[in-house]
Order: C-alpha cells, then structure tokens, then sequence
C-alpha cells in the first residue's frame, strides 16, 4: 500500500512538471506549441520537455536573469548550477524544479545522456565569453546549441512508446543534425539586430555587427537549404508518431528562408522577418495531412538561385502556390489612410490571407501618430500614453507574434505628475493600486479607501466593456451579452446616467484628486461633465495596470506595425490621395438605394502631402498629380469618417450626410508645441499635467454649445507636457530635453473658422503661437524654470487648421467625435456604411472610439465583419 501511494505521488509530480514545461513553451513559443500539436503522445509531452529546458537556460544566459540586473558572474554561476542540477536529476531521476524533472524523466526514458546535454550547456556558456566566432568555435556553437538539441529530440522519436530507448540510425542522426543547425542559421540572421544592439553578438564568421552583406546572405541561405534538404531526406524514415510535425517545422524555416532571400540584406539589421499566422497554420495543415509526399531521395545539394526551386510539398512551394493563387475566398481589399488603424487592419486582413493595398495621403505613414525629426531631436506628435497594454498584446497575438519580440517597453514610475493652479508641490501617481491609494490618502484623508472602491468599480467596469462594448461590430446582440448584462442593469444604468464629473465628486473632496479622476476623460474627446461615469474604467488603466513608453517612441510603434503589415504581404503606398470610392448597383428590389463597393479612385503626386499636411489637395492637383482607378472587392476607410461620408460617397450613398454632423458633439481641437530646449527641466516627469483651479471654465471654453461660435485658446489653459528624454535618451541631444506640449482648444467652427494653423519658429498663426508662449510661462513657473523660453532652441506649432490640412478632420478637431453617451458604443455608429455593401470603416473617428487600443480593435472588428462573426470578444488567439 506504502508503495502504490508512493508510486501515485511520483506519477503526480511528472504530470505537473510535465504541464509546467508545456506551460513554458505556451508562453515563449506559439509557433513551437502548434508544430508539437502534431506529436503524438508520448513523444509530444517529451518533446516539449527538452525544449522547455533549453528555453530556460536560454533565459539564465540572455533573458531573465540577466534582465533582472545579475552580473555576469552571478549568471555564469545560474548556468553552472542549472547544469549540475540537470545532471543530478538525470542520474537520481527527481529533481524539485519542475522543469528539470520533466527533462530527468524524458532522459531515462530515451537515452538521452550526458554526451548531449554537456555540449549544449558549452554552447550556452560560449554566449557569456564570446562575442565573435571563428569557423571552428562557430561550429561547436551550432553543434552544442543545435544540433545536439535535434539529436535529444530524434531520440524521443526513435524510442516512441517503447519501454527501453531505442537507437535512431546513422541517417536519421545526420538528418536531426542538419534541421538542427538550418534552424539555428535562420535564427542569426532573423535576430541580427538583437545579437547585435542588445547582446553585441556577431555569430557569423568574417560578418561583423552591422550585419551581412547581399552576397554574403545569399551565401549563408545556399548553406542553409543545404542543411533542410540534407533533413528533407531523412523525414520520410521517422516514425509516424513524429513525422508531420518535424514535416510541418521544416517547412516552416524552409519558408523563412525564403523569405529572407527576398529580404534586402540591408533590411535584415532593422526588422525580424517572420512567416505570416495564415501561413504557419497551412504549413502544418499540408504536414498533418494522411496523403502528404515526403521524398525520401538524396539530399539536395546548396541553391544559390534568388528563389529557390521547391518540389512538391516543400514549404517554400507552399508559400509560392500561395502568392500565386490566394485562398478561395481571399478578398481585395483597397484601405484608405496608413494610420494606426490602418495599418493594424492591413496586417490582419493580409495575414488572413486578403489581397490588401493601403493607400496613404501622407509621404509617411502613422497618420496621426506621426514623427518629427529636426536638430537630432525626435518627436512623436501625436499619441504617447501607452494604456490597455493587454490589448497590444492580444493584437500581437492575433498576428502569430510577441509584443516583447518588436518593441522595448519601459513601465513609468511614477507614472505621471500633476501640477495644480493653487497647489504648491506636484503630486505624483504611479500605475499601482496601494502606491496611488497612498498618494490619495497623503492629500485628503479617507481618500486613499476611496480610491480603491473607485478602482475595483473601474476594474468592473473595464472588464464588462472588453468583454461586451469594444470587440464587437454591433451587428446583433449575442445572447450571451443578455444574460451576462442582466443582473449588472442598475449599476449599468447609473453608470451611463450619471457624469464622470459627478462620479469624481462623490468620491472624494480635494479638487486636484477630483481632476485626477475625470481628466481621462479628455483622452476621450469629451469633458468630465458630458462623458459618462461609464469611463471611469480608464482609471484602471493608469492607477493600477501601468502606464508604458515604447522605446523610440510612438514612431517605432508604426514602424513595428508597417512591417507586420508588409511582411504579412500588404502592399503600402504613400502619397496616394483616394479621391472617391467607386460603386455600382447592388440592392435588391426596384428602387434599392443600396449599392456595392467596387474600388476607388486615387490621385498620386510625388511629394504631394508632407506630415503636417504643407500641401493641400487643391495644390497637388495643379502640380499635375496622376489618377488610377483601383478595383476592389472590400474598402476599408481609416480615414476621417466625416471626410469619408461626405467628400469620397455620393450625397444618395451617404449614411452620415452633412446635415446629420450638425447633431454631433466634436472633441476639442489642440494646439501643439514640440521643443527642443537646451538643459533640463527637472520638475518634468515623462508625463505631466498642469491642471487650472477653474474647470468648469476651461472646458466651457474649448467646447462651445453653440457651433456656430467663434473659438479662443483658454487662458489659463490645462496643458499637457510630454518629455521622453526623462526616459529615453535616444529622442534628444545629450543634455537636452524634448517637451511636447498639447493645449486642449476649441475645434474649429462648421464653416471652418478656429484659431489657425501653426509654424516654425513662432511663424504660426498669432491665436496659435500664443497659447504656446502662455504654456511655456506656465511650465516654466511650475517647474521652477524662469529661463525656459530662452533655452528653446527649437520650436514648431500646429494648430486646429493643420489637422484639417493634412487628415480631413472633421471641425480641425484632434481625436475626433467627443465619448457623450449618445457618441458611444452602438449610438456612435457602425463599421459599416448602411447603403454601400463592402465599405467598412476603422479608426478613431468610428466604433469602438478614439484611442491607439480602440484603433487596434477596430482593426480587429473589420476582420470579424470579414468572417461574419457577432461574438461581442476578443478573437481566439492562434496557436
């Protein structure tokens, strides 16, 4: 009895360590977890065993160790210790590190013994001394970082589900070696700039840090397909247990290498190429299928052709069929405007398979998330607080990919500071429950309690928007929704009843921690009064879940995102203005008023619209710009969807006609400033708000009942002040700080009158280049800077009337139709247009609302009305 209870708790633990390894690859590798979905147990379990060991000490050597501040002493002792743990493990067959149990068990099992595994950890401890290789260290590197893993791995397949290892033969073994060493290659130089910038590693012999020239690439990947057609060979004589996935990963590296061939060298050093989620996924469908031929003749010998020539079932054949002939119901889908927005749609549209071409006014992309670049100082000029960083994450996700593989966050901390009108210190809040609430308490006490019932409301109410209000195109009311919303009605209906403002009030007394809680509503395009209490989830954001910066800015952000876009197989195009959406008659019935999308017509100039919009439409077409008509299964318009319903549609196919925008409230306009200021400004956080006493005032200034009215700039003005040279020093001389500075105005009025358009060097419109100097006053006095306006060394402005210039936007207004209760969710619209089939739109001027996460969403739910799907969720994740 003693030992059967003995035996059951031993079966136990490698049943837990076991879910513990496959946890790990969950987490590090999705395109792993689906090639092992092809394994049949027990090889699966195994398998994952070996590969969760080798990304753990991958992590001691390059990840988390070392990101968490241990020298390089203290991580070579990590890596010794994690070895001599393994072995002990292998020997006695128990270890109490989950990991390496689950390895120790499949060790025993297959055979797999010191021979292999000492190798390996050579390899490892090889990136903690070397920098650079010879011919002969480089290949002991891939021998005992590779290869010997490849041989670990063949040894699970060759032993199966027999009860002693079984030796693999001397083929198989040469085959497991050469998959091994190809996937290795295709890794250097897919992670050239990380080897490079954050490792200072050049793996390649005779290649330096800047990485491989033309030729040499070519080179390197004639060796590589030398290797994966050495492997092809053998995977006809593995067993049937393992073969399809070994298939499936072959022809994945074998599509990365082909993609890397058509990648310039020059390209490699600046972004990771990647094979679409579409893509891995018809891989390992065309793997697993029972009819699959895999030769099982002599090994191909290297390619040095462009394109390589593929047999039948080879993964780069695979990816050729597909860009010859599409899916079945593959669409072509033209979008209007290279924004977030459009972007993110691109990127999903294209890897689900879609013929996209995106048209951008711009001779960048990032619409409104934009960069300006002057003197060796680098501006975002538009967005630049990261909130709803699950939402990144699950976007990155849809696309087959990891956020932490393209963009450096940093999380603030604090997370921002608040100056106010009648208040002597700043006051600090930081992206922590207890840390904020202790800030609360320090103003007003009983404040800091108040604050936490205010979050876990908030919290609440996040949670039921992401799960019913933001992934969904309102096309029906899924049942689910119902039943989930009904015992919450009350509280949903005071929610959206009562004002953000009055919701602040009841919460707590100071004015600034009042301010504190409606000010998010600014983000919104809304004021505090007319924005419902439903958005105090946005203070779940920034007090409790963080607030983050993207290394280089919002820029590199687009940058990350025009690639995904590009390397999904989206076609970009700037300086192309579409000019009208093309249609032809598709409703049912005499009379139908419905048409259908049929492309559109765009206008191109060369150099015919700067970022900040130096050149109107009108001056392009006299420049002599050319037109071409585009044809179009699907229009996507990311543009300003005022601009789009009632300058690209006929007056008879506008669901939004002009008349209908008289009822709509518009978020404010902004003015704003980018400077370059010599010396620091150290009362400046990365973020800052400066917040006047009189509230109710400033925010009545900037939003007129009437829009007929004329607009001024609030004096005194809330202002706020961005200064990413507090974190990243890449965006500013040494010694220099990079402030933007945003003054919420009023939009423009409806028949185009505001305070103007900005300039160089205070050469902007006089409204404009005051509020800024007022700004400027106001900053200086509150950081204790009296010459802050003498150290400006460089100076630019824009106003209301540049973002009609260069984004069509509706009233000069800077994020788009304010978050009213009649503006939100399915009351501030569609995602598509009512009277013309296959026109969609995205973007922050559209459902869900204004916002760099909502810009994602949107992307996200023009490919759920693509499906037809009306689940009110956020889409599965692949694999």
């Amino acid at each position: 009895m003693k030992h059967s209870l003995q035996q059951q708790a031993a079966d136990d633990f490698r049943r837990t360590a076991e879910a513990a390894a496959e946890r790990v690859i969950g987490r590090y590798s999705s395109s792993f977890g689906l090639a092992t979905r092809l394994l049949r147990e027990p090889v699966r379990t195994r398998v994952r065993s070996i590969y969760a060991l080798v990304r753990i000490a991958d992590e001691i050597v390059d990840g988390a160790a070392a990101g968490s501040g241990a020298g390089a002493h203290l991580v070579a002792a990590a890596l010794d210790d994690y070895e001599k743990r393994t072995e002990a493990a292998m020997d006695s067959g128990f270890s109490t590190d989950l990991v390496i149990h689950a390895f120790a068990a499949t060790s025993r099992a297959c055979g797999i013994g010191t021979d292999l595994t000492r190798p390996f950890f050579a390899s490892m401890r090889a990136d903690l001394e070397v920098t650079s290789h010879t011919d002969a260290s480089f290949a002991r590197y891939v021998d005992g970082s590779a290869e010997v893993v490849g041989l670990m791995c063949l040894r699970v397949f060759a032993t199966d589900g027999a009860d002693r290892p079984v030796e693999p033969s001397p083929s198989l073994v040469e085959g497991a070696r050469s998959l091994g060493a190809a996937f290795q290659k295709v890794n250097f130089l897919r992670d050239l700039r990380d080897d490079a910038d954050g490792r200072g590693r050049a793996y390649f012999p005779g290649i330096d840090l800047h990485g491989p020239t033309e030729r040499q690439k070519l080179a390197l990947l004639d060796d590589i397909d030398g290797d994966l057609a050495r492997a092809q060979g053998a995977i006809a004589h593995l067993p049937a247990s393992s073969r399809a996935a070994v298939q499936s990963a072959h022809d994945l590296f074998a599509a990365l290498s082909t993609r890397l061939r058509r990648t310039p060298a020059e390209v490699l050093r600046a972004r990771r190429v990647r094979v679409p989620t579409a893509q891995k996924a018809l891989i390992a469908a065309r793997a697993a299928l029972p009819g699959r031929r895999v030769s099982a003749g002599p090994a191909a010998g290297p390619r040095s052709a462009p394109a390589p020539a593929a047999g039948p079932g080879s993964a780069a054949a695979s990816e050729q069929a597909s860009d010859s002939a599409p899916r079945a119901d593959a669409r072509r889908v033209v979008i209007i405007g290279g924004g977030i927005a459009g972007l993110a749609t691109a990127a999903l549209l294209a890897t689900e398979g879609h013929r996209v071409t995106v048209l951008e006014r711009g001779q960048e992309v990032g619409g409104r998330a934009g960069t300006w670049r002057e003197g060796g100082f680098t501006f975002d000029t538009g967005p630049s607080w990261w909130l709803m960083h699950e939402c990144f994450e699950h976007f990155f996700a849809l696309l087959g990919t990891r956020l932490e593989d393209h963009l450096d966050l940093v999380e603030l901390d604090p997370a921002y500071r608040v100056f106010g009108e009648e208040y002597e210190r700043p006051l600090d809040l930081f992206g922590d429950r207890e840390r904020s609430a202790a800030a609360f308490e320090a103003e007003e006490e009983g404040a800091g309690d108040a604050l936490r019932r205010h979050l876990d409301s908030a919290g609440a109410a996040y949670r039921m928007a992401t799960s019913h209000f933001l992934y969904t195109t309102f096309s029906t009311v899924p049942a689910r929704t119902l039943r989930e919303l009904a015992p919450h009605a009350p509280a949903l209906a005071r929610l959206l009843g009562e004002s953000l403002h009055d919701l602040a009030a009841r919460t707590v007394r100071d004015t600034r921690l009042r301010q504190v809680l409606g000010y998010p509503a600014v983000f919104l395009g809304a004021t505090p009064r007319t924005a419902p209490s439903l958005y105090h989830l946005m203070s779940a954001m920034d007090l409790e879940d963080g607030v983050r910066y993207p290394r280089g800015g919002f820029t590199r952000f687009v940058e990350v995102l025009r690639a995904l876009a590009e390397d999904a197989g989206a076609e970009i195009r700037t300086g192309h203005e579409v000019t009208a959406i093309r249609t032809a008659p598709g409703g049912r019935g005499v009379g139908s008023r419905r048409a259908r999308v049929t492309g559109v017509e765009v206008r191109a100039a060369g150099g015919a619209f700067a970022a900040d919009g130096a050149r109107t439409a009108d001056e392009a077409h006299a420049a002599g710009a050319s037109t071409e008509t585009i044809d179009a299964d699907v229009v996507v318009s990311a543009a300003d969807l005022h601009h789009t319903e009632t300058a690209l549609l006929p007056r008879e196919l506008q669901t939004s006609p002009e008349s209908a925008w008289t009822t709509r409230t518009s978020g404010p306009g902004a003015v704003l400033a980018m400077l370059g200021v010599r010396g620091r400004v150290p009362e400046l956080l990365h973020h800052s708000l400066f917040f006047t006493d009189d509230w109710d005032r400033n925010f009545a200034q900037i939003t007129p009942a009437d829009a007929r009215g004329a607009t001024r700039a609030p004096d005194p003005a809330s202002v706020y002040v961005c200064a990413p040279s507090r974190t990243d020093p890449t965006v500013a001389p040494e010694g220099s700080e990079n402030l933007f500075v945003l003054i919420p105005v009023a939009p423009e009025t409806a028949d185009g009158r505001g305070i103007g358009r900005g300039g160089r060097d205070g050469a902007g419109d006089a409204e404009v280049e005051q509020a800024v100097d007022r700004a400027i006053a106001q900053i200086a006095e509150k950081a204790h800077v009296p010459d802050l306006a003498e150290r400006i060394e460089l100076r630019r402005t824009v106003g209301p009337g540049d973002f009609t210039d260069a984004f069509h936007s509706w009233r000069g207004n800077a994020l788009g139709p304010a978050h009213t209760l009649r503006q939100s969710a399915f009351l501030r619209g569609s995602n598509r247009s009512r009277r013309v089939d296959g026109l969609l739109y995205a973007g922050g001027t559209t459902v869900p609302g204004v916002g760099v996460p909502m810009c994602l969403i949107s992307a996200e739910n023009v490919l759920k009305r693509l499906r037809g799907d009306t689940t009110s969720t956020p889409l599965p994740e692949p694999l």
